[in-house]
């Protein structure tokens, strides 16, 4: 069997274990709302992205990832912020943080003095807690 036929067999085995270890398992009722069903792997991401090992998710989660100063919202260019997951952590929950954490920046928040005032833009503006 050629290679990309164990691979695509590959994919559609773990699609149905998952689908019938967890979906089936856990939400029987849910299946009849599953429209379309796929499975990615790394190789799925080298194929769409053009690259070559896998390095869609930013910088790996090492300690020294986390005491990499360049790693903030602000930067040496006045009004020129970053965000997205580098910014403060790894993956989505990571990306919305720092989404949280620039707009913070941007609206003068950025500050220890505001940290332990317990002060950000969100309750300034009367708005619930996010987190």
């Amino acid at each position: 069997m050629p290679t990309l036929c164990r691979y695509a067999q590959f994919k559609e085995d773990a699609k149905e274990a998952l689908l019938r270890d967890g979906l089936r398992a856990v939400w029987p009722e849910l299946e009849k709302y599953v429209v379309n069903a796929s499975v990615g792997t790394p190789l799925s991401t080298n194929t769409f992205l053009g690259t070559d090992i896998g390095e869609c998710g930013g910088h790996g989660p090492t300690p020294a990832h986390y005491f990499v100063e360049d790693f903030s919202p602000y930067t040496p260019i006045k009004n020129l912020f970053l965000t997205g997951q580098d910014v403060l952590s790894l993956g989505i929950a990571g990306g919305s943080q720092a989404g949280y954490l620039t707009a913070n920046a941007i609206a003068g928040y950025g500050g220890w003095q505001n940290a332990v005032l317990q002060r950000d833009i969100v309750l300034d503006l009367g708005l619930p807690p996010l987190f």
